[in-house]
């Protein structure tokens, strides 16, 4: 295989290379926080992570290929190019594109993972809506990658034009290609918008619901990516000009997979943020409201300032009625067991629960209940 020549690298290649290492250096940071959060400040991980570490490995192959792509001529324009310039850089492209494609689909199931364990057992039905976009995108990419693989026979034909052969499936290719994308788009707006209808009925304030609609709601931005990529798309079959055309698809592909990729880290890095914050007041001593004590990641109160909303247990904790919700006599302790035991959640960690508050009378009878939801 001979080397690149000299002009090979222009065009939109530099470009390229600068966002797509930037965007794959920024996924590896915030991978790598995700990591963290899930090993020392909850100590779980879950599928989530798990997905979006697989869909990492495969933009990460996708990156390898792309860059020795453009290296060859990629995102150049074509009459720049020698012979050998475009046959190997079509060829990195495509080996490329098979791993990437997949990624997609598996981005968004670490997304599809997160939005399960915060609905948890709310709106049963809704969670058809995820299993649709799961098993429809992923489905798509697959088939989407045996035609590529396929659209030519030798395969060889697909990048250099000189084997004999046929390209008798190239058509087709074309349209499940704008269907793969036009689904993917469909898919990171739906992605986007759920978490509205999982939160609207939360009796939170409106201006922690917008919040965290807002950090679950991130990932809608990689639909102007694929909206892009769209576009692209159909300019670059109507082009001689290819290798300058695929460039610019390129960039927009790539921004839109690693795009999927940091967004679905960014819900899970809630813990984190209030994990440094509570070790950064620890360590410049700042005052804390009387009843609290600080204990690394974790914000225990006593029964001088109790509060249901913001008592968090460390990892296992009994609440009497008493310290909750006022007095009652010390036989009832005994005889009823008045007991709410709370499953261990740390703080900063998006859960959605229900809070169950009962008032008592002097003479035992039951006067207020309420019911209300709450965001940890």
């Amino acid at each position: 295989m001979l080397p690149p020549s000299p002009g090979a690298l222009g065009g939109h290649g530099p470009l390229f290379l600068a966002v797509s290492w930037l965007s794959a250096g920024l996924a590896t940071i915030m991978l790598g926080f995700r990591l963290y959060t899930g090993v020392k400040v909850v100590n779980q991980t879950g599928w989530n992570f798990y997905w979006a570490l697989i869909a990492y490995v495969l933009n990460m192959v996708m990156q390898v290929f792309e860059t020795l792509a453009t290296l060859y001529g990629i995102g150049q324009h074509v009459e720049v190019l020698t012979h050998n310039d475009r046959v190997q850089a079509v060829k990195y492209f495509w080996i490329g594109t098979a791993f990437g494609i997949p990624s997609l689909g598996i981005a968004k199931l670490a997304v599809i993972a997160l939005l399960f364990k915060i609905q948890g057992t709310r709106a049963p039905r809704m969670k058809w809506v995820l299993y649709a976009v799961a098993i429809i995108t992923n489905f798509i990419n697959a088939v989407q990658v045996v035609i590529i693989l396929n659209q030519c026979s030798p395969s060889a034909k697909l990048w250099d034009p000189m084997i004999e052969g046929n390209c008798n499936m190239l058509p087709i290719a074309t349209v499940t290609g704008k269907v793969q994308s036009i689904v993917s788009v469909i898919g990171d707006f739906v992605l986007g918008v759920y978490p509205i209808f999982i939160l609207y009925n939360v009796q939170i304030a409106w201006q922690t619901r917008v919040g965290l609609c807002s950090l679950l709601g991130v990932g809608i931005l990689a639909t102007s990516c694929g909206i892009g990529k769209i576009v692209q798309l159909k300019q670059t079959g109507a082009t001689k000009d290819y290798t300058y055309a695929i460039g610019q698809l390129s960039l927009w592909a790539f921004m839109e997979m690693w795009l999927v990729v940091m967004l679905s880290c960014v819900p899970p890095l809630r813990p984190l943020f209030f994990h440094f914050k509570t070790v950064a007041k620890q360590r410049w001593s700042k005052k804390y409201p009387p009843g609290f004590r600080i204990r690394h990641d974790t914000v225990e109160m006593t029964t001088e300032n109790a509060s249901i909303s913001e008592c968090i247990p460390p990892q296992r904790s009994v609440h009497r009625s008493r310290a909750l919700y006022g007095s009652y006599d010390e036989d009832d302790d005994e005889e009823e067991g008045d007991e709410i035991e709370t499953p261990p959640v740390r703080r900063g960690e998006i859960v959605v629960t229900q809070d169950y508050k009962v008032e008592f009378d002097h003479a035992g009878t039951t006067v207020d209940s309420k019911i209300s939801g709450r965001i940890v």
